[in-house]
């Protein structure tokens, strides 16, 4: 797809409202549309290469696929650190001294994790092509050769994506969301074309070629829209370590928080007999909570660099707090109304549908709810990395993780099933919620600050849920009751929106007089 194709798809891209609040809309409306778009032709590649390969081949290629995703942890996190830096840097509109070593601070800083990340990244793909050596020379079975040329072409991919990655890292650090949700668009159509192609013609290694060219037209893009930045191969040792020491817990984060929400599944293929069975059935919620956690970080997205702007700006954790408080609310707004149609439709859709599915709305009606509160936790989370705080959000998602682990692992015992296991999540859920915003929000703002924030946030997310879980309860499944509780769903959201504009300040918010949004303009 050309620069001037992708820029048709997504036009209106980079507008400048002179509102913080409204170009905060209107960046998060346009990854929404980028996204939206991606996740489409994405679904159709699924299919479609499900049409070219035989499971054996797709089975292989999940497991290639897992082992680039490792690849992803091989620089022990100091791309996030260097970002992070950059970004708090670039709230003081400068990109000079941020650690008080002297000099420019923050893009020597990108130069450093560059390198390492690409250094790290060549000893992934070495230890890629000696495990495809080990697996050439141990099993001559029909698979080895696809194999071992599979893990070859992932230690290559290692590198490129790591390369692509971090230029789209620095271009959402700088807030270019033109060009992210570009590159978003361009590799969705790229792998359409080259991974439908190229598997059809040389199955499991085409695919792995494939992806390799939609990376590269990634950089291609990039280049050709002037989005690509210069970095310089630096190796500073002190720098490196620094680096290393803050970034290695938000990386440990990141890794917790993906097993912290992998724990229903492990526990339900670890404790439940009929297991096949039972992961089957609580898909269903699963499904259900991914969609709504995609859009919770949509925003999030969005939002991350801001929070660590306003922080490089002011140096003040209570505004950054304020700013993750107020976003946590439009949040709440985005992600009830989904959440409450999705609990509304879901007996009537999946009994018609997917009968066989029917065991495993018990689950969904415990887990869609608390993925709210999951979502809304992403802002708060945010901050403390905003503010320096990475250790305090590695804590808090290793306490969600044990609660999510000691409560599965209760309802397995006590033979409370998938639904037992979903309630586990959602008490998780709210731990981790709870505890997130008690430090990252509650702490800095404290008395009515504070109680203003949890106000607006219960009238804004409640009053849509409440009656939408009743109606789950108590459906009929007949089409115009459905109909009907959709009605009021709809209803009592648009009136607390309309209760935000009127006394929540919303209007102030997009209208560019609220403080929040004055500062940070």
């Amino acid at each position: 797809m050309t620069q001037t194709s992708t820029t048709s798809v997504l036009r209106g891209a980079h507008r400048a409202p002179t509102s913080y609040w409204r170009r905060l809309a209107a960046d998060t409306w346009l990854v929404s549309r980028a996204t939206v778009v991606a996740h489409a032709l994405g679904a159709v590649t699924s299919i479609a290469l499900r049409m070219v390969l035989d499971p054996a081949a797709m089975g292989v290629w999940q497991g290639l696929k897992l082992a680039l995703s490792y690849g992803n942890y091989s620089n022990l996190g100091v791309s996030k650190a260097a970002i992070r830096d950059y970004t708090v840097a670039l709230g003081r509109h400068s990109e000079d001294v941020v650690d008080g070593d002297g000099g420019h601070a923050a893009y020597a800083g990108l130069d450093v994790a560059f390198t390492a990340s690409m250094a790290a990244s060549a000893v992934y793909a070495s230890v890629m092509a000696l495990a495809a050596a080990a697996v050439a020379l141990s099993a001559d079975d029909g698979w080895s050769r696809i194999w071992a040329c599979g893990l070859v072409l992932v230690g290559l991919l290692a590198i490129v994506q790591r390369y692509v990655t971090f230029q789209i890292t620095i271009l959402r650090a700088r807030q270019r969301f033109d060009h992210t949700a570009a590159v978003s668009v361009v590799e969705a159509v790229a792998t359409l074309a080259a991974a439908v192609s190229l598997a059809w013609t040389f199955g499991v290694l085409g695919l792995c070629a494939a992806t390799l060219l939609v990376s590269l037209a990634s950089v291609v893009y990039l280049r050709r829209a002037g989005a690509w930045t210069a970095l310089a191969w630096t190796w500073d040792a002190p720098r490196l370590r620094r680096l290393v020491r803050t970034g290695a817990p938000m990386l440990a984060a990141g890794v917790v928080f993906s097993l912290f929400r992998s724990v229903d599944r492990i526990a339900i293929l670890a404790g439940i007999d009929d297991r096949e069975q039972a992961l089957g059935l609580y898909s269903i919620a699963l499904m259900a909570s991914a969609q709504l956690f995609g859009v919770a970080n949509v925003l999030a997205i969005v939002v991350g660099p801001r929070l660590a702007r306003l922080f490089g700006q002011t140096g003040r954790r209570d505004q950054v707090a304020e700013l993750a408080a107020r976003t946590t609310e439009l949040l709440a707004a985005m992600l009830v109304l989904p959440a409450a149609v999705g609990l509304v439709l879901a007996p009537a859709v999946i009994g018609a549908l997917l009968p066989k599915y029917t065991a495993g709305l018990p689950a969904l009606v415990w887990l869609v709810p608390s993925t709210v509160l999951l979502g809304m936790t992403l802002p708060a989370g945010q901050s403390l990395v905003s503010v320096y705080r990475e250790r305090t959000q590695l804590v808090l998602v290793g306490v969600a993780t044990l609660v999510a682990a000691l409560g599965a692992w209760t309802a397995i015992k006590l033979d409370a099933g998938i639904v037992g296991v979903a309630a586990a999540m959602a008490l998780a859920n709210v731990v981790h919620f709870a505890t997130t915003v008690a430090l990252a929000i509650r702490a800095p703002l404290a008395g009515a600050r504070w109680r203003s924030c949890l106000v607006r946030w219960i009238a804004v997310g409640v009053p849509t849920m409440l009656p939408a879980i009743v109606f789950t309860q108590s459906s009929s499944g007949a089409l115009h009751v459905v109909a009907l509780q959709l009605l009021v769903v709809v209803l009592v959201w648009l009136a607390t929106l309309a209760a935000a504009w009127r006394w929540g300040g919303w209007s102030q918010l997009l209208t560019g007089h609220a403080p929040v949004a004055g500062e940070f303009a």
